[in-house]
């Protein structure tokens, strides 16, 4: 099982997979995700496999071929919240 600060490191070092995490404040589909990252689909998808992979996200509806929606899972929703609240101390400092 992947500690939190795997997680955290993981994040950090892809940019895609930061921003695909953010994008699923709510459950959503890749082509939301996309359209709301501004990303290629494919870009999504291969976020989405290693999102998955730590588990960070899941898959709500796994038995459907397309559309399949995504949410965050307790450790994404942890690492979020931890990520926003050093985001506004960043800010308060400068």
């Amino acid at each position: 099982m992947k500690t939190f600060w795997n997680s955290y490191s993981f994040i950090l070092r892809g940019e895609r997979r930061k921003r695909v995490l953010f994008c699923l404040s709510s459950p959503k589909i890749p082509k939301q995700i996309s359209q709301g990252c501004k990303m290629s689909l494919s870009n999504v998808n291969a976020a989405i496999l290693d999102l998955k992979k730590n588990n960070l996200i899941y898959c709500l509806t796994p038995d459907q071929k397309m559309g399949r929606v995504y949410s965050l899972t307790k450790n994404g929703k942890k690492l979020i919240g931890y990520l926003n609240n050093l985001n506004k101390i960043n800010k308060n400092v400068k």
